[in-house]
């Protein structure tokens, strides 16, 4: 299970760079990607780590790598990466996703997006 979330993590950061640095190479790039990003977050409503399907886990793991490559790109963006990844690192480290940090990171990144 933690190569599986280990080969996750890098799949999506090398897509994530990929995308950085081809289509949103720029300020304008990194709106988009938070755009993208909240979309996802909000078809996404948990980050469900039972049984063998694993895409609401990929869909974040995503959106987090989307909204990292526009911190990146323009630092006005890094608190809203930070938000959106929260949920996935707590379920990523604890396999809990009923506990009362993981709901809470889950309404901050809900909270962010819904204020971008």
């Amino acid at each position: 299970m933690a190569a599986l979330a280990a080969g996750l993590v890098l799949g999506g950061g090398g897509v994530g760079l990929v995308w950085a640095l081809t289509v949103g190479g720029g300020p304008e790039g990194a709106e988009a990607d938070v755009a993208a990003a909240c979309e996802v977050v909000a078809r996404t409503p948990t980050i469900d780590l039972e049984g063998n399907n694993y895409a609401s886990y990929r869909r974040w793991g995503a959106a987090a790598e989307l909204a990292a490559a526009a911190g990146e790109l323009d630092p006005r963006y890094s608190s809203i990466a930070e938000t959106l990844g929260k949920p996935l690192r707590i379920a990523q480290a604890s396999f809990d996703t009923e506990s009362t940090e993981f709901s809470e990171a889950m309404a901050a990144a809900r909270e962010a997006c819904a204020d971008f």
